[in-house]
């Protein structure tokens, strides 16, 4: 088994964190019993074993479950029962002291998201785009995080594309084309 892909976990009530600590089972549970709030799941490039547990914790789609193991999806929206996954391509400007033909200008990665009316699981691979700022910002603001876990998804997703909005004020025009092509380059081959 691989290391903890746990990032972080934390009961939300009225939009604000609860100060316990607890693991994602005991989480739902306590969400569940009470009836109050959401959980907020945050994993980093699980294992199948580590997904799998959370899948059986949280009753997730095998399909979505075996997505979120095996990165280089593509971006989608998917309903499955009272759940919804969501897969966002992230990237990330690498920088370099000067351009070649072989270096890499754009990095990418992924952040899958499954969204239930009591929780919000992020799944990230790669180090694109960490959450852990993002979370801190919508826990300074509890009124907004209140109204459930669509606000994450809708958060994560503003995150997510924000970057990819615009080219890093630092580039010149041959380097933002450069970037723009290695970005739009096909990463595979398909058969005509």
């Amino acid at each position: 088994m691989s290391a903890d892909p746990i990032v972080d976990c934390a009961v939300y009530v009225d939009g604000r964190r609860d100060p316990h600590s607890y693991t994602y089972a005991q989480a739902l549970a306590h969400v569940r019993d009470t009836g109050k709030g959401f959980v907020w799941l945050g994993v980093h490039s699980p294992d199948d074993k580590q997904m799998t547990d959370i899948a059986s914790v949280f009753g997730l789609h095998e399909l979505a479950v075996e997505d979120a193991v095996h990165a280089h999806q593509r971006p989608k929206l998917e309903a499955y029962a009272d759940t919804l996954f969501v897969v966002l391509r992230t990237v990330g400007y690498v920088a370099h002291d000067s351009l070649s033909s072989t270096a890499e200008v754009v990095s990418t990665g992924e952040i899958m998201l499954f969204v239930g009316t009591d929780y919000v699981i992020t799944v990230r691979h790669g180090d694109q785009t960490e959450l852990a700022t993002l979370r801190h910002r919508l826990e300074e603001h509890p009124t907004q995080l209140a109204l459930g876990p669509m606000v994450v998804l809708h958060a994560v997703a503003d995150r997510v594309v924000e970057p990819q909005t615009g080219i890093h004020p630092g580039q010149g025009v041959i380097q933002q084309t450069t970037a723009a092509l290695e970005y739009l380059r096909p990463r595979h081959q398909f058969p005509h």
